[in-house]
């Protein structure tokens, strides 16, 4: 869900953003070069235009793989339910079989905890695992609040660049104030008291924002493990309807099969030695 989000919503945007920008520069300096007959501001203007374009096939070339392969695009829990819907309505013509969708799918739940994290990496954590299980039996707030750090610890210990910058850019806070305090010369006027207030309350406050922001994303993890695990529900659900579709359009296909087969043997044994008999019908003194 994640990865075809980046692919139809980010992906794009981005490329319309860095495009229109290199568009809008190639359009100025046109403008001035055509305005002032000024050589170098058009050609200028040209390399600018080609180089939006050049970022733009580069940026959209994410979102143009695999949208020819239909496999490609059931990698969650909805479009595979709505792909085995698809075909328990029309067997017959559905694109996708519902063996695919159900291989889909074990790849799918194996990184359901990673992807509950809103990473869409293909990965799998035993700790971040026991972390939701945990999560799953907590009730009330401090329960919740611990189920949620740990969470966010299980996730950065799995990804430390997606889930350190709140640290670091705490660390650079506290060196930049006591840089700060140190240059202006507040700790030297400070008492004893004052000194320790300026080192200790930045510590407590960004330590305080810090456990916040991990708290807050942890719970944000349980609740999409929550959301992941009900559509995982409704898409095996809907695969198991699928299956016994597919059983039964084996089943006709099968029978189809052996019809074929004997009426073919049938047909070629009467066609081959077997004497032609003459079908006739009397009435009376009369024979047809």
């Amino acid at each position: 869900m994640v990865n075809s989000q980046y692919q139809t919503i980010a992906t794009p945007a981005m490329g319309a953003l860095f495009a229109g920008l290199f568009v809008s520069i190639a359009a100025s300096y046109l403008y001035e070069g055509f305005s002032k007959n000024d050589d170098w501001r058009q050609y200028a203007g040209l390399c600018s235009f080609f180089i939006g374009l050049v970022i733009l096939a580069v940026i959209l070339k994410p979102v143009l793989k695999g949208v020819d392969d239909p496999e490609s695009l059931a990698r969650d829990p909805h479009t595979i339910q709505a792909a085995a819907e698809e075909y328990i309505a029309t067997p017959r013509v559905a694109v996708l079989d519902p063996d695919v969708l159900v291989r889909q799918m074990k790849q799918w739940h194996k990184d359901i905890s990673v992807r509950s994290t809103n990473i869409s990496a293909d990965a799998q954590s035993q700790r971040l695992d026991d972390a939701f299980h945990l999560a799953s039996r907590a009730r009330g707030f401090i329960k919740l609040t611990n189920a949620s750090l740990r969470i966010y610890y299980a996730a950065l210990k799995l990804f430390p660049f997606r889930f350190l910058w709140p640290i670091l850019s705490a660390l650079v806070y506290l060196v930049g104030n006591y840089w700060f305090a140190i240059g202006s010369g507040t700790l030297k006027e400070a008492g004893p008291v004052g000194k320790l207030l300026v080192l200790v309350i930045p510590i407590v406050c960004v330590s305080l924002v810090v456990m916040f922001y991990s708290a807050t994303r942890g719970y944000r993890a349980i609740r999409w493990h929550k959301v992941n695990r009900l559509a995982s529900a409704k898409a095996k659900r809907a695969l198991r309807e699928a299956k016994t579709v597919h059983e039964g359009i084996l089943g006709e296909d099968e029978f189809s099969l052996q019809l074929f087969s004997r009426v073919d043997d049938f047909l070629r044994k009467s066609g081959r030695g077997a004497r032609k008999e003459i079908l006739s019908l009397k009435i009376g003194k009369f024979s047809f």
